[in-house]
């Protein structure tokens, strides 16, 4: 039995070309939805990384309804990691939540590579109007789907959140996502935080939080 303010996520199964996504769902009370992507597959980590859990606690507890999931070939996830697949399955993904919530907008909050494919979906779907990308990397990629997502003309909000030990990143990140548009791009240092994700946990949670607000 569930009672009143406890935290339970239910198992969700997200199906795309080839196979299936394995999710983990929590209704919210209210407030806009929110997708949580892990890190690409190849980078390490999966739904359970600790800032996704700790994310996915902070959202729900401010009334958010979210959706964590499995890349491709991570945890109970499916299907062949084809070129494009990530993007595919993240744009599966907040269509899942939106329908399941009768949302017309979504948020998405996206860890280290996956902020890439956060802003090619963001170029690709008008449900999507805020991102928090944490701990990004300011690789040419990024840049790439920054100018997409500005060439797209959509009115996107970013929010760039950093752990303390990145703060020194701040300065190729702006300008790797300088295409995204002027006044688009938002950046948040959590103090007393570390990319490794061993400090700092309550902070990025509230960070993330903000970002929706």
């Amino acid at each position: 039995m569930v009672e009143r303010g406890q935290f339970l996520e239910r198992m969700a199964i997200i199906p795309v070309a080839g196979g299936v996504l394995e999710g983990l769902y929590h209704r919210g009370a209210g407030a806009a939805p929110v997708v949580l992507s892990p890190p690409l597959p190849g980078e390490g980590g999966d739904m359970d990384l600790a800032p996704l859990a700790e994310a996915c606690w902070a959202l729900t507890q401010a009334g958010h309804p979210t959706m964590r999931y499995n890349h491709r070939g991570v945890g109970a996830s499916t299907a062949p990691l084809t070129e494009g697949a990530t993007l595919d399955d993240l744009l599966a993904v907040v269509e899942d939540l939106a329908l399941t919530e009768a949302a017309a907008r979504v948020g998405v909050c996206a860890v280290g590579g996956a902020g890439v494919v956060a802003l090619e979906a963001a170029a690709r779907s008008p449900r999507l109007r805020r991102l928090c990308l944490l701990n990004p990397s300011p690789s040419p990629a990024l840049e790439a789907a920054a100018r997409s997502l500005g060439a797209s003309a959509r009115p996107v909000e970013v929010v760039a959140l950093l752990t303390e030990d990145l703060d020194g990143e701040r300065a190729p990140l702006r300008e790797r996502l300088a295409g995204v548009g002027p006044g688009a791009v938002r950046f948040e240092v959590i103090e007393a935080s570390d990319q490794a994700f061993l400090r700092g946990l309550p902070g990025i949670g509230r960070g993330v939080v903000e970002a929706f607000a």
